[in-house]
């Protein structure tokens, strides 16, 4: 199974981008915690979640980033979602994760989607 990789670029109260790439599940997902939590402490307007190199998710993963939805929406902000892949993309519509997050096809038009 492939590991998590997290990466936080850009973090500044205007924006950050999370990159989450290979497996997110129960067993791995500290890592994005901790990043996470920076993206929190900063306050940003826009958070862009790139799930481009994300091949799965799990619900504690996911729950976590809804839980920073919630977060930065209590100071103005808004996270949205760049780059899924099809099967990430149909398990975020399905539990309608898509409506509390808009999904963007890439990094860019996500950072600048009003």
């Amino acid at each position: 199974m492939a590991e998590l990789r997290v990466e936080l670029l850009h973090p500044s109260p205007q924006s950050a981008v999370l990159v989450l790439s290979g497996h997110a599940d129960a067993r791995n997902y500290p890592p994005m915690m901790a990043k996470i939590n920076a993206i929190s402490a900063s306050r940003p307007q826009r958070v862009v979640v790139d799930m481009s190199g994300l091949e799965f998710l799990s619900s504690l993963p996911l729950g976590e980033l809804v839980a920073m939805s919630r977060a930065v929406k209590l100071h103005g902000g808004r996270v949205v979602i760049a780059g899924a892949r099809p099967a990430v993309r149909e398990m975020l519509s399905h539990v309608r994760i898509d409506q509390i997050m808009p999904c963007f096809d890439g990094v860019d038009a996500a950072l600048s989607a009003p």
